[in-house]
């Protein structure tokens, strides 16, 4: 059975500029069968800027996997993207995430949200279950949900990414949430089945809504355990700090 760690906090990293590189150090914990999971969700002003293009996650220099992305520009004529990312057996102790991308031609500022989740019990050959990640557009859903493909064991995980309201919340186990400025952005995660429906309210009908997710695959022996969820920092002046919601 998978146990859940309480320490889940939340940042976002506002306004970078479109510099391709940004940087902070966390601290991941060793466990068995370990793997990393990195969300990260964009929205580029002004409106109809072209979408990011080489997104890239790497943690202490090393490449992690796209598990799947969406963009929002080519889908509703909006200007939001996300990606999920996945690393098995990841470097333990504090290192650092780099984040990149080539800027979408048009975007003069870049709202960046992510955050990072450690797993234990994770299947060390194929970490996200095949064939599960899934992605879609909501046109005003409230609330808007997600079906995911799992299985028992495995442990499913979405991000959500609304416009012109603010999440209240998800029917799972909530990681983070970040309710500033006229995008929001929300991840969660919920034990594994044949299917998941994850579910995101927000406080008044959601224009518009991008929500994607897809299955940690589990061990041989055991489903993979939220062992942290590290907060992402927020860059304001030049520095760092954590900011908490």
């Amino acid at each position: 059975m998978s146990v859940l760690d309480n320490n889940h906090n939340a940042a976002v990293l506002v306004l970078v500029p479109t510099s391709p590189n940004n940087d902070a150090t966390f601290s991941v914990s060793a466990g068995s069968n370990l793997a990393i999971v990195v969300r990260v969700g964009m929205f580029f002003t002004p409106n109809n800027s072209n979408p990011p293009t080489g997104m890239a996650v790497t943690w202490n220099g090393v490449s992690m996997t796209l598990v799947g992305d969406f963009n929002d520009v080519t889908a509703n004529n909006l200007s939001d993207y996300f990606a999920m990312f996945i690393l098995k057996n990841p470097a333990t102790g504090t290192k650092t995430l780099s984040i990149s991308w080539t800027t979408g031609v048009g975007s003069t500022d870049v709202n960046l949200f992510y955050d990072l989740t450690s797993y234990t019990n994770v299947d060390q050959t194929t970490p996200a279950r095949a064939g599960t990640f899934t992605s879609q557009v909501n046109g005003g859903e409230d609330p808007a949900s997600l079906v995911v493909t799992s299985a028992v064991g495995d442990m499913t995980t979405t991000l959500c990414m609304p416009r012109g309201c603010s999440i209240v919340g998800t029917n799972k186990t909530q990681l983070s949430l970040n309710t500033s400025g006229s995008v929001n952005f929300g991840t969660d995660e919920a034990s594994g089945a044949a299917t998941v429906t994850h579910t995101w309210d927000f406080n008044t009908g959601s224009s518009s809504s991008n929500i994607g997710g897809f299955s940690i695959q589990q061990a041989a022996g055991g489903g993979p355990t939220a062992a942290q969820l590290i907060p992402a920092f927020t860059q304001n002046g030049g520095g760092y700090g954590v900011q908490y919601v």
